[in-house]
C-alpha cells in the first residue's frame, strides 16, 4: 500500500492536517516536514526499535511519522514513569536509541542508550537514506507497553494493519463527515491519542493537538475551533460540562467519545440534560484501541455498557462453563483484524 502519508498529501494537499494553538500544517507540509526530519535521522543508519520520550507535541508526531518512513518501530514511552521503569522497557521492547524532547533529556540520559533530542536531530544536514514510499501492513509500526496492573508490563506491538482495521473500523461506527476535527488532548504515548493520529492521515481530516488536557483550552477549542469530536475519560467529561454549565456547545460537535471505564449515571445525565452526545467506547492496547462501543441513544438504557463489537471484530465473555450469560463475570475474548497484537519477549 502506498505509504499514508504520501497518498494523503496528494489527495487533499491543502486540508489542514495538525493544528495546534499557535500553529497549524496542512497535509502537504506535514509531510515535507517528516520527510526532512526521515533524511535528518537516517544519518545515523538506525537498526531495530527506537523508542520516543515526549509529551504531545508536533515534533513527537513529526518524529513518528518519519520513524515510518525509515521502517523503525516506534516504542512510546510513558513520561509518567521511573528512570529504572523505562530502562526496563527499553530492555524488553529492544530499544538502542530514543529521541526526546528536551524537557525530558536530562531524565532520559541516565539511560544505558543513544539519547538524541528531536532538537538536535533538526539541527543536521539531509541525508539520503533507504527510506520507503510503501507500507507492508504486516509490518511492526508502533509498540506500548500495557498497565502492568496485573503483573509486568508487557509490550504490545501494533502491525500497519492493526492500525488502518482499527481506524476503518472507528469510521463505520462514528461515520465521517467533510467538517470533522478530531481534539487530541490524551498523551500520544497511549493507543487512545496515537490513535487519532493515523485516523487523521487516513481520513483526512485534521487534529486538533494540545499538549495535555486543560479545560480552559479544550472548551475554547470545541466553542471557536470547530472541533467536533472529543476523546475523554469521566473525569475530564465532567470538568468539561461544568465548565459548560447554561451554554451549548455548537451543533456542528457531534461527540465525547468516553473510555477509560464506564460513566457515572449522573454523569450521563448531566450530559443529557445539556444537550452533549457522549459515545461510551471499550478498548485497550491489546486491541489497538476502541473494540467496541454503546450507540449514544443508549447511554442512560444501557447505562455500564460498552456496547458491540466493531464492525470486524468479535467478542465474547467466557467463563469457566463456558460463554457467559448476560450479567455474568468472565474473561473477554476478542477476535479481529485490530484486536491481534504481539507481546514481547517470548518468555512473557
Amino acid at each position: 500500500m502506498e505509504h499514508w502519508l504520501n497518498k494523503r498529501a496528494s489527495l487533499t494537499p491543502n486540508q489542514i492536517a495538525l493544528e495546534m494553538e499557535e500553529e497549524s500544517y496542512t497535509f502537504y507540509q506535514l509531510q515535507q516536514k517528516v520527510k526532512t526530519f526521515a533524511g535528518q535521522l537516517g544519518r545515523f543508519q538506525i537498526k531495530g526499535h527506537i523508542g520516543i520520550l515526549s509529551d504531545n507535541s508536533s515534533e513527537m508526531v513529526i518524529a513518528f511519522w518519519a520513524c515510518t518512513y525509515l521502517q523503525l518501530p516506534v516504542v512510546f514511552l510513558n513520561t509518567r514513569l521511573a528512570i529504572s521503569e523505562w530502562q526496563q522497557q527499553c530492555t524488553d521492547a529492544d530499544v538502542e536509541w530514543i529521541l526526546t524532547s528536551s524537557r525530558y533529556l536530562d531524565h532520559a540520559e541516565h539511560l544505558n542508550l543513544t539519547v538524541k533530542t528531536f532538537f538536535e536531530v533538526k539541527k543536521l544536514s539531509v541525508y539520503e537514506p533507504a527510506s520507503v514510499d510503501e507500507i507492508d501492513l504486516h509490518r511492526v509500526c508502533s509498540m506500548m507497553f500495557t498497565s502492568g496492573t496485573t503483573g509486568r508490563a508487557k509490550a504490545v506491538q501494533h502491525t500497519f494493519d492493526n492500525h488502518w482495521s482499527s481506524a476503518v473500523a472507528s469510521s463505520l461506527n462514528l461515520g465521517l463527515l467533510s467538517n470533522d476535527k478530531w481534539l487530541a488532548c490524551l498523551p500520544l504515548f497511549h493507543i487512545g491519542g496515537l490513535s487519532i493520529l493515523i485516523k487523521s492521515v487516513i481520513y483526512g481530516m485534521p487534529v486538533y493537538l494540545l499538549e495535555k488536557f486543560d479545560t480552559e483550552k479544550v472548551h475554547k477549542a470545541i466553542m471557536e475551533d470547530d472541533v467536533t469530536i472529543l476523546s475523554v475519560v469521566a473525569v475530564t467529561c465532567s470538568r468539561l460540562l461544568e465548565r459548560l454549565d447554561e451554554g451549548q456547545y455548537p451543533a456542528s460537535f457531534r461527540c465525547m467519545l468516553l473510555g477509560g471505564g464506564p460513566a457515572p449515571k449522573p454523569l450521563l445525565e448531566k450530559a443529557q440534560a445539556k444537550q452533549v452526545p457522549i459515545v461510551q467506547t471499550y478498548g485497550m492496547t491489546e486491541t489497538c484501541s476502541q473494540i467496541a462501543t454503546l450507540n449514544e441513544q443508549d447511554a442512560l438504557r444501557k447505562q455500564g455498557s460498552a456496547g458491540k463489537s466493531l464492525f470486524s471484530a468479535s467478542l465474547k465473555i467466557i467463563g469457566e462453563n463456558g460463554e457467559c450469560g448476560a450479567g455474568q463475570i468472565g474473561e473477554i475474548i476478542v477476535r479481529g483484524p485490530y484486536g491481534i497484537a504481539w507481546l514481547l519477549p517470548s518468555d512473557y
